[in-house]
């Protein structure tokens, strides 16, 4: 069955969830939003979709990781037909039940004179590129490609590797790959290459462009992005 995708509940939705310097839910409505997403299975030593991130995780985890793993819950509530019933929970939890940005010491370590300590970001950027946004995007990205036999090396590439995006700005990531038993590499990367785009996009909390590098040099538009300040975020070791 093919999902429509409802996409300006879904922009707006994750537009609301980072208002207010929000975070994510406390851990019990959070525990209750993951438990209304169909089809939850164990793969491997996890789970899809990935856990909330609570219990001793709900402060070993930065809050842009979980700003991430809450985008990848809606994005995933999209994918599978019920964004409506996560938009309405979501949208109905009190703000004393949602975790914001103060809540995890943002200002811990700021200076004791009030005039030089730093404002909190404002909510509308906290996807920007950041080098720690680049290592979450790093984290998933390589993770994913680890557990792809076929996945040879990612990059990022484009404004946000090179710190000139907006918020506004897709993730560009290109991908060199293995083909498919029987097939070249266009036609693997026509019949597979919009799922693996969904299957990372489900963890990330930008809007991602994934694009095919060729090796061979049918691709000469990505080649050169790479060429201009692209980093090299996983490669597989023979």
């Amino acid at each position: 069955m093919i999902v429509m995708r409802t996409t300006a509940m879904l922009d707006a939705l994750l537009e609301y969830v980072q208002q207010n310097g929000r975070v994510c839910p406390q851990p019990d409505p959070w525990s209750a939003l993951w438990e209304m997403l169909p089809g939850r299975r164990r793969v491997g030593g996890g789970w899809e979709p990935p856990l909330p991130l609570i219990l001793a995780a709900w402060w070993e985890t930065p809050a842009l990781t979980k700003i991430a793993r809450l985008a990848a819950h809606i994005r995933y509530a999209d994918a599978h037909g019920c964004l409506a019933e996560i938009d309405r929970f979501l949208r109905g939890l009190r703000e004393e039940e949602w975790a914001h940005l103060a809540d995890f010491g943002t200002r811990a370590h700021a200076p004791s004179t009030p005039e030089r300590e730093p404002a909190p970001p404002p909510v509308t950027n906290l996807v920007e590129s950041t080098s720690h946004d680049l290592e979450v995007a790093r984290t998933v990205l390589s993770s994913w490609a680890a557990a792809r036999s076929f996945v040879n090396r990612l990059w990022i590439y484009g404004s946000r590797a090179k710190g000139t995006h907006s918020s506004a700005s897709d993730l560009d990531v290109a991908i060199d790959f293995d083909a498919f038993d029987n097939e070249d590499r266009g036609t693997t990367w026509v019949c597979e290459g919009q799922r693996w785009q969904d299957e990372l996009q489900a963890s990330l909390p930008w809007r991602l462009q994934l694009e095919w590098y060729d090796p061979d040099g049918s691709t000469p538009r990505i080649a050169s992005g790479i060429s201009d300040g692209g980093i090299l975020v996983y490669e597989r070791v023979s």
